[in-house]
């Protein structure tokens, strides 16, 4: 879509889950966020807002995703990943409020056997990252840097996210677990502690925790 799209043109079905929210999870659209025994998922309705690539993309999806709220009665919870370099369209996704307080249900028996696990970096080049980042704070060029690594895991068998989401629940059962749609079929999938900012009417407050993301 473009910027100038109404939103609205993008609301897709969903089912709407009375157990278990991650059973109904959709991977085509569906997302999915529990706190404790609180929860929100896509139930009879899911906004989809894509924000095109380009510059200003934070901006521009805070936007646009004003506008979806606006479509859908003024609030709502958007949910997706934005690129740091706005290098490739970013889907966020709004579920409808629908959500209801009910304790989540059990994580279900693994089915596949994961068969590699791939850092990224590598351990020796994020050795070298961190002690270009050491040199750079020395020199005074920076006075902080975030250095990220990933785990790429292989399976025999496809990963059904809904367990990985079960499991984060059970393991961090205070964190904030969600489940998000994005496009090919892939899904963010994660628990976070950290409340980093929340806006209601005109008061806007944060609740950080360092190192977290």
């Amino acid at each position: 879509m473009s910027a100038t799209r109404p939103a609205s043109a993008i609301v897709v079905s969903a089912r709407r889950t009375m157990g278990d929210p991650f059973d109904g999870y959709d991977q085509q659209h569906g997302v999915v966020l529990q706190h404790g025994d609180t929860r929100l998922s896509a139930g009879r309705r899911s906004t989809t807002v894509v924000v095109p690539a380009g510059s200003d993309h934070v901006r521009r999806a805070a936007s646009l995703a004003q506008r979806a709220f606006a479509e859908i009665g003024g609030t709502g919870i958007a949910m997706g990943a934005l690129p740091y370099d706005g290098s490739c369209d970013a889907v966020l996704r709004i579920p409808d409020l629908g959500g209801d307080r009910q304790p989540g249900g059990v994580s279900p028996k693994l089915d596949w056997k994961v068969s590699g696990l791939i850092p990224d970096p590598l351990p020796v080049e994020y050795e070298a990252a961190v002690e270009a980042a050491l040199v750079a704070i020395e020199a005074g060029q920076v006075e902080k840097v975030v250095l990220s690594r990933s785990l790429v895991v292989t399976a025999g068998s496809p990963i059904d996210p809904r367990v990985i989401a079960r499991r984060l629940r059970e393991a961090e059962p205070g964190s904030f677990v969600f489940l998000v749609a994005l496009p090919g079929e892939s899904t963010l999938v994660g628990a976070s502690p950290e409340l980093l900012v929340r806006r209601e009417g005109r008061i806007v407050s944060s609740d950080p925790l360092a190192g977290t993301a």
